[in-house]
């Protein structure tokens, strides 16, 4: 709520009117830890013999169950960069694959557990995307998310693409709300 009425007044005092503003697009781009973060598993070493070397694909960020004490030293190892002196570029743990689901929707921002959706510390955007769609906008559509994997820098960011695909996500944005 509090987020529309700074949006609103930040537009009359532009001289746009209460219904220009209402309805236009929207692009919510989290903030470190603000997204879901996906992996998958396919390692020959691990720091703890309770780890899992193989694994599908599952949420790594947040998983509730992650941060338990017995677990958090295999899942603390399995997100954690490791530095390439060779490319003098960071990258994931050896046979550890990872992957930033919804870009351009806004599941992947709105839950950080998505098993867990009644669990309020797991609500990241949630309250204010479902705000945005009682005053009529459509996820996907004129309210989108741009996850990220937040724990590379900007410069990673900018060479894996990430400011180009913001770009387009915010004309794509742009054209379907008209």
């Amino acid at each position: 709520m509090a987020v529309t009425l700074l949006l609103c007044l930040w537009l009359l005092s532009r001289g746009e009117s209460v219904d220009a503003v209402i309805g236009s697009p929207i692009v919510i781009v989290p903030g470190i830890l603000g997204n879901q973060l996906w992996g998958k598993l396919n390692r020959t070493y691990v720091p703890n013999p309770n780890c899992p070397k193989v694994s599908g694909w599952y949420n790594m960020w947040l998983n509730l169950t992650d941060v338990l004490p017995w677990n958090i030293n295999c899942s603390s190892d399995n997100i954690m960069l490791r530095y390439n002196s060779v490319t003098n570029q960071y990258g994931n743990t050896p046979g550890v694959e990872t992957n930033v689901p919804g870009f351009g929707n806004t599941s992947s921002i709105e839950y950080l557990d998505p098993a867990l959706p009644w669990f309020e510390p797991t609500q990241y955007f949630h309250a204010m995307v479902q705000h945005f769609v009682q005053l009529g906008y459509e996820p996907g559509k004129n309210i989108r998310g741009a996850p990220f994997d937040w724990r590379y820098s900007a410069d990673q960011l900018l060479h894996q693409g990430f400011y180009n695909d913001l770009m387009l996500l915010i004309e794509e944005t742009y054209q379907l709300a008209g």
